[in-house]
């Protein structure tokens, strides 16, 4: 109440002064070179102030840059995470966070102790055009899992553990690598982008590390009728075998394999065990890993009217370089030539051409009677006491094997004569 009292005597001294008394007045308590040195100093404060904010914006975006936003954050402003946005968006219609109930179900089997382990792994949210992507997965994930570990309870049986990863495409590999490594995973579904690179090396960490996985690209969620990218099994080189002399009415064929590598060896074994029981016959197995492969001489000299393509995925390039030897062949025998492959070239994106057209491969699909999701393939595959070994062999039982046929780079679905 004081300093009012005192403004107000001040202004009622000055009031009935004149103006020019006023401003006279003013100046010579205030001269102008001490206003201009006040008035710079305020400049100079304001530039600094401002300087010191952007250069911290920057200092921010750039760790942002180099540290992502996790997978439940979302970037504000180009540079800040807020926690919570894409939970949100996950929230299934129930209501319920499917995240929180994969947690509860892991602490029980936790507690209970000795859990079967699998594992999910999710593009990070930045490899994700839609967030409902991850609530879907994560939403049939929750589901098996709860169903699962109940009745599992009710028997005081092992209940399920599931860990949920996430990963960038380019670290996808390394991923893998460290589920391989960990012994207690006795399986892994493993959803990718659809337009990362190519995805070969990926799909061969867990075939040799004899892993059971389940691998699916984040753009087709249907689970029922899907085709789904999983361990080999020998039907694949059976229904080939079958197609070839049933369909095509063909008694000899020539195999491009790689013989270094257990898969396509198995395959290669296989196929040619069943061609000739049925009475066919096998002229010759090419191992593609060969250092001396030269394409064309092989192609060009081949006396099969057939050549079944078992490259490993490392090698699935040879394949589509056998297509177009073919193609370019100045032999019309050669350029007849019937061109049949595994799974392993399925979803490579290089069957893509004229040279590769009416290719058939032969592929797995799981029965729609066992399946409302791929966490469900997994955990009917587990068993009693379960390892991988159980579980690639159970999960291989509900699948079914067919076969497409390369129309126009799209994938056909045949139906030979039985």
């Amino acid at each position: 109440m004081a300093i009012i009292g005192n403004v107000n005597r001040a202004v009622r001294e000055i009031a009935p002064l004149p103006r020019e008394t006023i401003e006279s007045s003013f100046l010579r308590c205030y001269p102008f070179d001490q206003l201009l040195y006040r008035s710079n100093l305020f400049m100079v404060t304001m530039i600094g102030t401002c300087s010191l904010i952007f250069l911290s914006i920057a200092v921010l975006g750039i760790y942002r840059l180099s540290n992502p936003c996790t997978p439940n954050e979302k970037k504000a402003l180009g540079i800040l995470c807020l926690e919570g946005s894409e939970t949100k968006s996950i929230i299934n219609s129930n209501g319920n966070d499917p995240k929180v109930s994969i947690e509860q179900n892991n602490d029980s089997a936790e507690k209970q102790g000795n859990p079967l382990a699998l594992a999910v792994v999710l593009p990070s949210s930045e490899n994700i055009s839609n967030n409902n992507v991850t609530g879907n997965v994560l939403n049939g994930v929750a589901k098996a899992q709860d169903e699962f570990n109940k009745k599992q309870k009710q028997k005081n049986s092992r209940l399920v553990k599931i860990l949920v990863e996430y990963s960038q495409q380019s670290d996808a590999p390394k991923k893998a690598k460290e589920l391989v490594n960990n012994p207690s995973i006795l399986g892994v579904i493993h959803y990718y982008s659809p337009y990362s690179a190519d995805t070969n090396d990926l799909i061969s960490v867990y075939e040799k590390g004899g892993v059971p996985f389940i691998f699916l690209s984040t753009q087709d969620m249907k689970p029922q009728g899907s085709i789904l990218t999983t361990n080999i099994g020998p039907d694949s080189a059976n229904k080939l075998a079958e197609y070839v002399y049933k369909n095509l009415k063909l008694k000899s064929a020539t195999i491009f394999a790689n013989t270094g590598t257990n898969y396509t060896k198995a395959m290669a074994k296989e196929f040619e065990s069943s061609f000739q029981k049925l009475g066919g016959k096998v002229d010759e197995v090419i191992d593609l890993g060969d250092k001396e492969f030269d394409t064309e001489e092989k192609v060009n000299q081949l006396k099969s009217p057939v050549a079944v393509l078992f490259p490993d995925r490392e090698n699935s390039q040879k394949a589509v370089d056998i297509a177009n030897a073919k193609y370019e062949s100045s032999s019309e025998k050669v350029r007849k030539l019937k061109l049949l492959g595994g799974d392993t070239l399925y979803g490579t994106n290089i069957l893509i051409g004229k040279p590769v057209e009416v290719m058939v491969l032969s592929i797995r699909q799981f029965n729609n009677r066992v399946t409302n999701n791929a966490t469900q393939v997994l955990i009917n595959s587990l068993g009693s006491n379960p390892n991988r070994e159980s579980v690639l062999k159970n999960m291989q039982r509900q699948q079914k094997t067919i076969l497409v046929k390369i129309q126009n780079s799209e994938f056909v679905i045949l139906n030979p004569k039985p």
